[in-house]
């Protein structure tokens, strides 16, 4: 849902607002989606251990488990919209933005934004819980729901007005409380259920956090990647040169909803069901089929990426953005693939090793990134991320090969 509102919200926000306006928009949807790693892997963890204690009927850790990763989360949340807020100023400075008229509502609209932090962390927290209990339809139709109110508020409040950018920022902080009043609202019994029961010992909620510690690592290393991507583009060649990249990344990330989908099912189940040979059958399956939904998908997009830029936004930007289209689509269909192998490691839980193999790619990436968009523009960038996308997948599933031999998994 989100994924089609954004098809026809993105050109309106462009059109209304203007390139520049848009490309900082983007950055700072960026800052409040991927700072949801700093609720410290716990919405994952959550899911992890809800699941198995699910399995063995003993209920009696749900009420440390749930109360501890919530705290986490909102303190984690807090601290970080406080560093984000006073770093603003540098960040607003190092994108290279060539009307100032929009300098200043840049700077409000960032500092607004981190306090929408610790909202979007307690939201993921909450989901974890929600789909530890399996509660997968209530929770994505939220999520859905307010997903596409992500993109339609913006389109809505944007115009040509130099302060257009704090207008549209605001609207999606308003987005994420209202999402999380939902889920709130609609999970306060599994809350009350749990904080009824007994209380555990201190070592599971030590637990949770060890497990959730390694599962941040990871997030915090893979969005680490995504943000020094756009940052290094944007210093180096302009806000605006940025959204020729930023425009079909974001589009193509949107269909990643269905192996994340998939992701979301399996995470519980490989947990709960780790060393049965069910599960074995289940991961071979559902790599053959997001491997053949990839190729078949993701193929014809880099083939005709150019017809699809100049339909949905126009022939001017589908000249800029058509190769890169192209080079990222290829990536994606890497990138879709690799959710299998990751979600049966950190099912598993592999997740010190997943994350020391995404800390080693970061520490390698970055700075090869930096010098190939200094020497190749936005073309090689695109190029060097395809390849880490393809790398990223064969570590992965010959990491998951040598892990589960033992266990014949």
């Amino acid at each position: 849902m989100p994924a089609i509102v954004a098809v026809a919200m993105v050109p309106i926000i462009i059109e209304r607002a203007g390139i520049e306006s848009f490309s900082i928009l983007t950055l700072i949807w960026l800052l409040i989606g991927y700072f949801s790693f700093l609720d410290l892997g716990m919405g994952l963890g959550l899911t992890h251990k809800i699941a198995i204690i699910r399995s063995t009927s003993d209920l009696r850790d749900l009420g440390s488990i749930v109360s501890s990763g919530l705290l986490f989360t909102l303190m984690t949340g807090l601290i970080s919209a406080i560093v984000l807020s006073y770093f603003a100023n540098l960040l607003v400075s190092s994108w290279e933005i060539k009307d100032e008229r929009i300098i200043k509502p840049s700077l409000l609209a960032l500092q607004i934004a981190a306090f929408a932090i610790p909202i979007v962390t307690v939201t993921s927290a909450i989901r974890g819980i929600a789909e530890g209990f399996e509660r997968f339809k209530e929770s994505s139709l939220i999520k859905g729901f307010f997903g596409c109110l992500f993109f339609i508020l913006p389109a809505i409040v944007s115009s040509d007005k130099p302060d257009s950018i704090l207008t549209m920022a605001t609207s999606l902080i308003l987005v994420r409380l209202l999402m999380l009043v939902a889920y709130m609202v609609r999970f306060k019994k599994v809350f009350w259920d749990c904080w009824s029961s007994d209380m555990a010992s201190r070592s599971s909620a030590w637990e949770l956090i060890t497990y959730s510690a390694w599962i941040t690592a990871s997030n915090l290393s893979s969005q680490l990647v995504s943000i020094s991507d756009r940052l290094i583009i944007s210093s180096l060649l302009g806000v605006a040169t940025m959204a020729y990249f930023s425009v079909p990344f974001d589009a193509l990330v949107r269909v990643l909803i269905i192996p994340a989908s998939l992701v979301t099912v399996l995470f519980p189940y490989f947990s709960a069901r780790i060393g049965h040979e069910r599960a074995a059958s289940k991961y071979r399956a559902m790599l053959t089929i997001v491997s053949l939904g990839s190729i078949l998908f993701f193929v014809p997009v880099c083939f005709f990426a150019g017809e699809i830029l100049e339909l949905w936004i126009d022939v001017d930007f589908s000249i800029q953005s058509a190769k890169i289209f192209s080079i990222l689509a290829l990536g994606f269909m890497f990138v879709a693939i690799a959710h299998i192998p990751l979600v049966k490691l950190q099912g598993g839980g592999y997740t010190k090793d997943v994350a020391f193999l995404h800390m080693m790619q970061l520490c390698i990436y970055v700075p090869f990134f930096y010098l190939t968009v200094k020497n190749f523009g936005v073309i090689g960038a695109a190029a060097l991320w395809c390849f880490r996308s393809f790398l990223d997948l064969c570590a992965l599933i010959i990491l998951c090969e040598v892990k589960f031999a033992k266990h014949k998994l």
